[in-house]
């Protein structure tokens, strides 16, 4: 029989945001679902954490950050690890030029604030 809470565990999800309140939020409820996670507070970060711990079976970042934004830190870390993974970016911006920006690319949206139904939502449909 196939153990549901092991396969979840097995697949890793990279949090990405300068917002460590929100790392720890998303972290948590992740968690609490059974999945595993490892989280960066910037593109550069994120980028590192996939060269050194290898590539995660999902992406999750913000779009607004210092360094690079979320639709650029998915495209490199995608070029590094040369998968089309899935991924969705978490943002407060409801503007039309975003939502435009990742259509066709296999990125989920998820507007901040969300509820947990949302983010895991999110997660199963692109982890689907």
């Amino acid at each position: 029989m196939i153990d549901i809470k092991t396969e979840l565990e097995q697949i890793r999800i990279l949090l990405v945001d300068d917002d460590v309140s929100i790392l720890r939020l998303a972290a948590a409820v992740l968690a609490a679902r059974g999945y595993s996670t490892y989280s960066a507070q910037n593109g550069q970060q994120a980028i590192a954490l996939v060269q050194d711990q290898g590539h995660p079976g999902l992406i999750v970042t913000d779009y607004h950050m210092p360094d690079m934004n979320g639709l650029e830190v998915i495209k490199a870390i995608r070029a590094l690890t040369n998968k089309n993974l899935p991924a969705a970016v978490m943002t407060g911006d409801f503007s039309l030029a975003i939502t435009n920006a990742l259509d066709n690319q296999r990125i989920a949206l998820l507007h901040k604030p969300f509820e947990h139904h949302e983010l895991y939502q999110i997660v199963d449909e692109a982890l689907a």
